[in-house]
């Protein structure tokens, strides 16, 4: 009776009749439970409903046939038909919990990884944040090799955790990446892993130059003028090495920010609180000192905003390049006030 039905369906199909033909296919594993070929009647309803695109029905059978038959040997095919048959339905959360298991239960390695990351960006795209954290972390624990793909799982977590508001998290993965950077051949990389370094790179510094911004010269001085010299060194070694890469996204915001460190370290010198124990004509000397000591930073803030105006020869017209003429001509006014000296700079860069 079993092969009578299941023949039945194999004549339907033959005919175009897939309807038909799913229906008699289905019938051998109701119909006749225990025969040979009931597991394969209904595997191939499973096919035809997927190639006539009959999503649904799909869905349906594939729930039965992993009931029915957990044990049976085309239990991981038909597990990865549901994942396809979810995402074609448009089920995405059901058809990345899918593709989370495979990952886990298939023999092929190159197929656990792209399920993997599969279920990561339907996650991500139907903002279970959670989720997609979750998978991204495997993939970064699992899977270092292709590296770009590696770089850019752990580039999607620091924006994940950015967008979950989980700082301390999304810094440790950008530290990840630069030190994952630092020991990869430069065969491996690619111009998007540089910018991803590079950015992650842009991002620690920031972090950093907010912590020197926040270290006040007041009282006592000697302190805190080592603790900030020391944040400003560390800030300004970040900056370097995110323009290191030369890539011109970062490298015009890391020139500029490295000059903003300069000429705000020399206003915060000049700024500083005054001992309490000096006369006025101490204080006037200690205000001379003062300018001489601020000077050099000052001078230093003037050579990197030029340095970044050099970036005009290459088309690059920024906002950071923008930015540092902006303040050039506040700081040096003599030579970039008047537009036709600025015209003639730029010509010479040209």
């Amino acid at each position: 009776m079993a092969l009578s039905i299941y023949y039945q369906g194999k004549s339907a199909s033959l005919n175009n009749n897939p309807t038909e033909a799913i229906n008699h296919y289905i019938r051998v594993s109701r119909d006749a439970p225990t025969s040979s070929i009931a597991a394969t009647g209904m595997y191939d309803a499973i096919a035809l409903a997927m190639k006539n695109k009959l999503w649904d029905s799909a869905i349906q059978y594939i729930k039965e046939f992993k009931r029915l038959y957990p044990d049976h040997k085309r239990s991981l095919d038909v597990s990865k038909k549901l994942a396809v048959a979810y995402i074609n339905s448009r089920q995405d959360i059901a058809a990345a919990r899918e593709l989370e298991k495979l990952s886990v239960n298939d023999k092929d390695k190159k197929y656990k990884s792209t399920a993997l990351w599969k279920a990561g960006e339907l996650y991500e795209s139907n903002k279970d944040y959670a989720s997609a954290i979750r998978t991204y972390e495997q993939y970064a624990k699992n899977y270092r090799r292709p590296f770009p793909q590696y770089m850019e799982s752990m580039f999607r977590l620091i924006k994940l955790h950015t967008i979950t508001g989980d700082k301390a998290k999304a810094i440790l993965w950008e530290k990840n990446i630069i030190n994952a950077d630092k020991i990869s051949p430069k065969s491996l990389k690619t111009e998007r892993t540089k910018l991803i370094a590079s950015t992650s790179t842009l991002d620690l510094a920031k972090e950093s130059y907010r912590k020197f911004s926040d270290i006040k010269l007041v009282l006592p001085l000697k302190a805190n003028l080592k603790r900030k010299i020391k944040a400003m060194q560390k800030t300004v070694n970040l900056y370097a090495r995110a323009s290191s890469y030369n890539i011109a996204e970062t490298a015009t915001e890391a020139t500029y920010s490295i000059a903003e460190i300069y000429n705000e370290f020399s206003k915060n010198l000049l700024q500083s609180e005054r001992p309490k124990n000096l006369n006025s004509d101490e204080l006037e000397q200690y205000q001379i000192l003062l300018e001489d000591r601020a000077y050099p930073f000052e001078e230093k803030a003037i050579d990197f905003y030029e340095t970044n105006l050099t970036h005009v020869k290459d088309d690059i017209h920024d906002e950071w390049v923008k930015k540092s003429l902006n303040q050039l001509r506040l700081l040096f006014p003599v030579r970039y006030k008047r537009e036709a000296k600025l015209d003639r700079v730029i010509n010479v860069l040209h």
